[in-house]
């Protein structure tokens, strides 16, 4: 999940902008199979996240944004072109870090803080 991400930023450094929102969208999908979704569709595990309440339904709505224009950035559309703009990388590159910092960073901050303190 984190190379993913990693790669992402690297990508939006030499404005590879499909390539920047193919790999948030693996991240996603990486981060959804770390916290126990089921092996499924992407939508169907993002939706689980959020009914096990490890995320929120305004970071559900973040992460099906996420999802949906990665999928136009790794797969060719039949019906229209979607084109994926460096400001659209940046976007979404943006959101991806704010999920990851949601689902990742600050569960764990908070529960060191809980440890230093001794706090159940």
């Amino acid at each position: 999940m984190a190379y993913d991400y990693l790669e992402a930023i690297k990508c939006q450094s030499v404005s590879a902008s499909k390539a920047v929102v193919t790999q948030c969208r693996r991240a996603l999908q990486n981060t959804c199979a770390l916290n126990g979704a089921p092996n499924a569709d992407l939508i169907i595990q993002i939706d689980d996240l959020e009914k096990r309440r490890i995320i929120n339904p305004t970071l559900k709505d973040m992460a099906h944004t996420i999802r949906m224009i990665g999928n136009w950035g790794a797969h060719p559309q039949k019906d229209t072109l979607k084109e994926v703009t460096y400001s659209d990388a940046s976007e979404v590159l943006e959101f991806t870090g704010e999920f990851l910092d949601e689902v990742f960073v600050r569960p764990a901050r908070i529960k060191n803080l809980k440890t230093k303190k001794g706090i159940k």
